[in-house]
Order: structure tokens, then C-alpha cells, then sequence
């Protein structure tokens, strides 16, 4: 979360417009501290990332963050803050799948923010109550039990900050933030035996 004044800019043009309600939304929870729901650290227990149908470059949109969320607030796939089944897709495959089918369609398609992600602003804020009410968790949905089945894809999210870094002896293959953006390039690293596959970093 970066702190101090921000600043947000919206455009329309004829390719499009993000002067609606909900993309502005989605846009001010950023400002105050809010990651996109499928990038959570737990997003493998209820979304499966489709990388074959993700445009090329477009891949660090669905990057997973490496900690758990400051919150004890369940996964949300009615949250403003979550992408829709489509997004980013080069063929109009879904690029995520909800590993519990009912919630397919609902992904990506909130109007407005869901009871929970007014209350992961106040958990970050530390606001004893939340919109003049008593805080309470509304539970979505019961955690699936069939978990994710692992992306098996290993790419190099920038190639040529990677090359660069492995010609000068900057990327250290042996530090998960750099395995997790240099992935193809630490696999081709000779001696390193102990590679991590990239998905038990990002997703």
C-alpha cells in the first residue's frame, strides 16, 4: 500500500470508456489499499488460471501475491476487486475458472462492492466499525476441497530484464522473487538443482 496524496486518472475514448460506476470503484479500492481478489495468496483453493488463453505480456495480471492478506476475510468471488472469466483472453477462452462451477458466471461482474470488500478496507484501517454497523464476515463460499490442479507453464515475465539481470549477475535464481519473475531463465540456469517450479510462487 503506498501511502500519502493518489491520484487517479480515468479515460474514454471511442475504444472504450472507464467513466462507469464499477471500474471507478474497482479503481478508488486500489487507491486505499485493495489487491485484486484472484491475486490472493490463497486465489489456488477457488480459481484455476488459464495462462494458454492469457494474451502474450499480459501474463503478470494474474500474478499471486507472496504473503497472506492483511485480513482474516474469506475469498470473495462476488468482490468488485476480482477479474472477470474472460479477462485478458487472446481467444475468448476463460483465462479463470472457479473451481466451485456456480460461481463461473459471477466472477467479474459486480456492479458494486460486496459486503466484504467494505470490510477488508476497515480490517486494513483498523476501524472498529464498518459503515456505522457492527462488523460481520459474510462467509463466500464454503472452501472447495478439490484444490487447484497446478499451471504447469514456466515463462520469464519481462525476457529481456531477465537476460540482462542473468548477463550481469544480478538474478539470483535461489530468491523467490526472482524465480517468480525470471522463471524460464532460472530453469535453464545450470546447477540449479533446487528449482521451484514457478507455480508454488504465483499461482
Amino acid at each position: 500500500m503506498q501511502g500519502g496524496e493518489q491520484f487517479l486518472h480515468l479515460e474514454a475514448s471511442s475504444l472504450g470508456s472507464c467513466m462507469r460506476f464499477e471500474i471507478i470503484i474497482h479503481e478508488l479500492f486500489h487507491t486505499v489499499g485493495l489487491d485484486h481478489e484472484h491475486s490472493r495468496n490463497d486465489r489456488d483453493d477457488y480459481v484455476k488460471v488459464h495462462y494458454e488463453n492469457v494474451k502474450k505480456g499480459r501474463e503478470s495480471q494474474f500474478l499471486k501475491c507472496l504473503y497472506p492478506p492483511e485480513y482474516d476475510i474469506p475469498y470473495d468471488y462476488k468482490s468488485i476487486m476480482h477479474y472477470h472469466q474472460r479477462a485478458f483472453t487472446k481467444n475468448n477462452g476463460i483465462t479463470l475458472e472457479t473451481l466451485d462451477p456456480q460461481y463461473q458466471d459471477v466472477i467479474g461482474t459486480a456492479k458494486k462492492p460486496s459486503p466484504n470488500d467494505y470490510l477488508k478496507v476497515c480490517a486494513l484501517y483498523r476501524c472498529g466499525t464498518c459503515m456505522g454497523k457492527k462488523v460481520v464476515i459474510e462467509t463466500l463460499p464454503v472452501k472447495p476441497t478439490t484444490p487447484a490442479s497446478k499451471h504447469s507453464s514456466c515463462y520469464d515475465v519481462q525476457p529481456f530484464i531477465c537476460y540482462i539481470g542473468l548477463l550481469h549477475g544480478l538474478l539470483n535464481c535461489k530468491k523467490p522473487l526472482h524465480r517468480q519473475a525470471c522463471c524460464k531463465t532460472c530453469k535453464k540456469t545450470p546447477h540449479f538443482d533446487d528449482f521451484l517450479n514457478i507455480t508454488q510462487f504465483l499461482i
